[in-house]
């Protein structure tokens, strides 16, 4: 925030008052405008990695993963390419089980259903909250390098993700 000049104010006896300088606060966005986001918030949106070899970057964005959330429970495809076998893996799984229960023919089918229901839902929520970063370690892992360490960007992503620095 800045200051303003020194101003006057008449007073209601008719004297004129001296004010020092005053802070000025900053205009308010006009409605349906945004304002831009402080600097740390817009500094910590996303990673860039690099592969030594080939010099291909890869773009790792911060928050929520909306593309594994709504679609790694399709055989776990997005999961397999993005490298995050494991997890596609348990995809696969949980596919196998559903099928299984299903063709069971038991009483107890529409409650394993049910429960493998709500182990998908958690394990999709978990991976949409957890799977950029899982990303960003799986390329690290594969030889990729963070393509600019210096920044605090880069810097503050390594450090919440717990990244190996360069």
């Amino acid at each position: 925030m800045g200051t303003a000049p020194n101003a006057a104010s008449i007073m209601p006896d008719g004297t004129v008052r001296e004010e020092g300088p005053r802070e000025v606060r900053p205009k308010r966005a006009a409605p349906g405008k945004r304002r831009p986001p402080p600097d740390k918030e817009r500094l910590t949106r996303s990673i860039v990695l690099k592969h030594p070899r080939t010099g291909k970057t890869a773009q790792v964005t911060v928050g929520f993963a909306w593309t594994l959330f709504l679609f790694s429970g399709l055989l776990g495809a997005p999961l397999f390419l993005r490298g995050l076998h494991r997890w596609g893996a348990v995809i696969l799984v949980l596919w196998i089980a559903d099928l299984a229960a299903g063709e069971s023919g038991a009483g107890i089918a529409g409650a394993a259903q049910a429960a493998l229901f709500c182990a998908f839902l958690v394990v999709q929520t978990w991976l949409g909250l957890k799977d950029n970063e899982l990303t960003a370690k799986a390329y690290v892992e594969r030889g990729w390098t963070i393509a600019d360490p210096g920044s605090a960007a880069t810097k503050h992503v390594v450090a919440r993700w717990g990244l190996e620095a360069p």
